[in-house]
């Protein structure tokens, strides 16, 4: 997954950028990923990629993903997954 915040240059999420294979448990309130992502992914047919673009209310709300993401701030994702 490669994820980057609006207005910003540098992404918070390098996974896919450094060439490694994610694994996520969908349905796993223990484990759990934003719910626009799972959302996405559930939609998506097996070696599928896709860009989601993923309203605030969606991704991290709130809480931010501090320092890249301020608490606080509203911010739209955008991921190619």
């Amino acid at each position: 997954m490669y994820g980057i915040a609006e207005g910003e240059d540098e992404p918070f999420d390098m996974s896919l950028l450094q060439g490694k294979n994610e694994t996520v448990y969908l349905g796993n309130e223990e484990i759990s990923i934003m719910r626009g992502v799972e959302i996405g992914l559930l939609s998506m047919k097996k070696n599928e990629t896709s860009k989601f673009i993923i309203s605030p209310q969606y991704a991290l709300g709130r809480k931010g993903c501090p320092p890249r993401i301020p608490a606080g701030n509203y911010t739209t994702l955008t991921f190619d997954v």
